[in-house]
C-alpha cells in the first residue's frame, strides 16, 4: 500500500543524508501504521524512529528536546493548532505567515525543527486530499489547506510528497500542490484554471506530462495470488 511506499521514501531520504522528516496524516492512530511500514521494510541501517513515542502527545516548545533526527508524525488537526482565524486573513495586513505561524503555534514549532536539516527535510502529506479546499465554490479556503500551503512556503528546500488514494475530483482540488511545476503560469492556481477552461484534452496532456517527468506516480495493489469465483 501507499504507507509502505512512503516508508521507502523516508529511508531513501535518510540514506541520502536527510536527518528530519514530517509525516502528516488524518489520525494519530496511523502513527503505529507508519512505524509498522518502516519496520516491515527490514532495513537495518539507518535506523529511523517515529516520534512522539508510544501514545505520547506532541510536546510543546523546542522539538529538539524530543529528537534531533527521525520522523515526527502529526495530524492535520494538530498542524493548525495555535493559528489564527481564516476570516482574519488579509485584515490589517495579516498575511498567511502572520495568520498561521504565530509564536507558539504548531506550524511555527514544526517549521523551526524541520528547518535545521541542512540536507533539506522531507515533508509527507499523507491523505493529502484533506487540503483540497484551498479553492472552492464559496471562496473561503479551509484552515487546513492554508496551513499546508504555508508549510511548503516556509521551507523552500524541503522535499515534498503528496499522497492520496482519492487525490482530486476536479483540477482546483490540486491547488495546494504548490510544488507542481507551473509551466510558465503565474501560480499553480492560474495553471489549473487554464487547464479547466481548456477541456479534457488539456487535462490529459497535463497528466501525461507529470507522469513523464516522474512528478506523478500511480500505483495499484497486485492481484497476484488473488482468487475470484463468479456467481
Amino acid at each position: 500500500g501507499k504507507g509502505r511506499q512512503i516508508a521507502g521514501l523516508v529511508y531513501s531520504h535518510a540514506r541520502r543524508g536527510g536527518q528530519r522528516a514530517l509525516w502528516i496524516s488524518v489520525s494519530g492512530d496511523l502513527k503505529f501504521d507508519a512505524e509498522r511500514d518502516l519496520r516491515d521494510l527490514g532495513i537495518a541501517s539507518p535506523v529511523v524512529h517515529v516520534f512522539p513515542k508510544g501514545n505520547g502527545a506532541m510536546p510543546a516548545g523546542d522539538l529538539n528536546k524530543m529528537t534531533r533526527s527521525g520522523v515526527v508524525f502529526c495530524t492535520y488537526s494538530l498542524l493548525i493548532q495555535g493559528g489564527g482565524r481564516v476570516a482574519d486573513l488579509g485584515k490589517d495586513g495579516v498575511d498567511l505567515n502572520a495568520l498561521l505561524m504565530k509564536p507558539g503555534s504548531r506550524l511555527e514549532q514544526l517549521v523551526s525543527w524541520l528547518g535545521e536539516d541542512k540536507h533539506g527535510p522531507l515533508v509527507v502529506f499523507d491523505e493529502c486530499h484533506r487540503a483540497k479546499n484551498l479553492v472552492n465554490e464559496n471562496g473561503v479556503p479551509t484552515k487546513t489547506a492554508l496551513a499546508v500551503v504555508a508549510l511548503q512556503r516556509a521551507i523552500p528546500n524541503a522535499r515534498v510528497l503528496y499522497c492520496s488514494a482519492t487525490g482530486a475530483s476536479e483540477p482546483r482540488n490540486l491547488a495546494y500542490m504548490t510544488r507542481l511545476h507551473t509551466h510558465g503560469f503565474g501560480s499553480v492556481t492560474d495553471m489549473l484554471q487554464t487547464l479547466t477552461d481548456s477541456g479534457m484534452g488539456a487535462l490529459e496532456m497535463f497528466a501525461l506530462g507529470l507522469k513523464a517527468t516522474g512528478s506523478y506516480l500511480c500505483r495499484s495493489l497486485s492481484y497476484s495470488g488473488a482468487e475470484f469465483e463468479p456467481e
